[in-house]
């Protein structure tokens, strides 16, 4: 028996407005056509790639060892990998020797890694096609490489107890490479304008370039909305079926049950 028509007829309301609203939220009405849900967590993406931008301070931070030499002896997985960074760090001022996968870097630390620091920023801000056209490679996968040789180069650095150099190049690695890397193609939530023009390789900008990202008042009232929404979303469908299952009876079957146990 039916405990209270109006509660289950705004219960039968909610939910099926509730399904409504699901189904509009998973079909693809947003721009780029997306649906609702790709378009938040793109939006939420764009927010944390924002939030990782740290080139500024890294390069600041190379200037404490410019004039300070490295070397490294490293053995590439294959040719075209060694042949790749062979390209890659001579344009960011390095000494190589090379014999078959096996490499020998070599230079000034702080002005290599500016090179490294610049080649990471500009795939960062989504330059990949025009990188990639200008190198001859994946710019990808000359990142990646790259990103292979610091990690022995810090493991050099482990071994022989050289602190300063090693959280170096350990940050190098984590605020540049791998942001950039795992942010592939996705655009920055308050970036700047993308940068015009040919690929230079090997070509180095004046730090800071740009300005820490900026989330703007555009993006906190997008984000302020979401928030709200997501709240009331889970109230609507909450609030919906306490009213559906008290309107149905469910409730006073529940303590009936309970009174004759």
């Amino acid at each position: 028996m039916l405990s209270n028509k109006n509660k289950l007829q705004l219960g039968l309301i909610g939910i099926i407005s509730f399904m409504a609203m699901l189904i509009v939220w998973l079909s693809p009405v947003a721009p780029g056509h997306l649906t609702g849900l790709q378009w938040t967590d793109q939006f939420f993406n764009s927010l944390t790639k924002a939030s990782a931008y740290q080139f500024p301070k890294v390069f600041k931070d190379s200037e404490r060892f410019m004039g300070k030499t490295f070397n490294l002896s490293y053995r590439a997985s294959n040719e075209n990998e060694a042949k790749m960074l062979e390209k890659l760090y001579v344009s960011f001022g390095a000494k190589i020797e090379a014999q078959g996968t096996s490499l020998t870097i070599s230079g000034d630390l702080g002005r290599v890694s500016q090179g490294i620091l610049s080649y990471s920023e500009d795939f960062f801000n989504n330059r990949r096609k025009d990188m990639t056209s200008v190198l001859g490679f994946d710019s990808k996968d000359g990142l990646y490489a790259i990103y292979l040789s610091q990690q022995a180069l810090e493991k050099s650095y482990l071994r022989n107890n050289q602190a300063s150099e090693l959280q170096f190049v350990r940050e190098i690695l984590e605020r540049a490479i791998e942001p950039a890397y795992n942010f592939d193609g996705i655009v920055a939530a308050g970036a700047p304008k993308s940068v015009e023009g040919e690929y230079a390789l090997g070509a180095l900008r004046s730090y800071p370039s740009i300005e820490q990202s900026p989330v703007g008042i555009k993006e906190m009232i997008i984000l302020s909305a979401l928030i709200i929404f997501y709240l009331l979303y889970t109230c609507w469908y909450g609030f919906s079926l306490m009213y559906l299952l008290e309107g149905a009876g469910v409730s006073k079957l529940s303590k009936k049950s309970r009174k004759e146990a």
